[in-house]
């Protein structure tokens, strides 16, 4: 994760689940809704079962979150076949808002846009369980995620200001377009960009 964390062209963010709290030591970043969002996917996805490390690449497949090469397959899939990031998000940023304009295109309807905080990197020293004594780095931790709208028939505009973001607490942010599926869940991935000027 942390190599992917580094690549300019790559959002790659970490959801931690909780499922896995009762084995003797809790994820202090864990979360009921991370680990919703991931049981979303799997229905999206047509799986019957869930599991750790797991990576869903452009909302769309997943892989084991451990076989890079299984991940760096499926990123080239996509970027060679105009399936990936195929809406473009305009973000601007000044001293003092961020302006997000997204265009309306057959891709893009009904699309929401959401706001991602992370942390970049966060070190974590284990109390007990398997890597009991070890301190752990943690890259692009997400902390909060909000629905900002839906693209229309006019599109999406909007504008935040940049110290409301700032106030949150988190170092990193970054917009996601993504689609759902006909029940609701978490579907395509098709615009992403990261605010790097706060």
């Amino acid at each position: 994760m942390g190599e992917f964390a580094k690549g300019a062209e790559l959002l790659a963010l970490s959801w931690h689940v909780d499922y896995w709290d009762y084995l003797g030591w809790k994820d202090i970043f864990a979360s009921q809704a991370n680990t919703k969002r991931q049981y979303d996917y799997a229905r999206a996805l047509k799986e019957r079962q869930v599991y750790t490390p797991q990576a869903v690449i452009n909302g769309r497949v997943h892989a084991v979150g451990s076989n890079k090469d299984d991940i760096e397959g499926n990123l080239l899939k996509f970027a060679t076949s105009n399936r990936g990031m195929i809406v473009p998000i305009d973000a601007k940023t000044t001293s003092e808002s961020i302006k997000i304009n997204i265009a309306n295109s057959l891709e893009a309807a009904d699309a929401t846009l959401y706001m991602v905080f992370f942390n970049k990197e966060q070190r974590v020293e284990i109390i007990r369980g398997e890597d009991g004594g070890k301190t752990l780095s943690y890259h692009n931790v997400v902390h909060d995620i909000q629905a900002l709208g839906m693209v229309k028939a006019n599109g999406l505009e909007m504008e935040f200001p940049v110290a409301e973001m700032k106030r949150q607490g988190f170092d990193g942010c970054a917009l996601i377009l993504q689609k759902t599926d006909t029940a609701g869940n978490p579907s395509a991935i098709i615009g992403a960009t990261i605010i790097t000027d706060l």
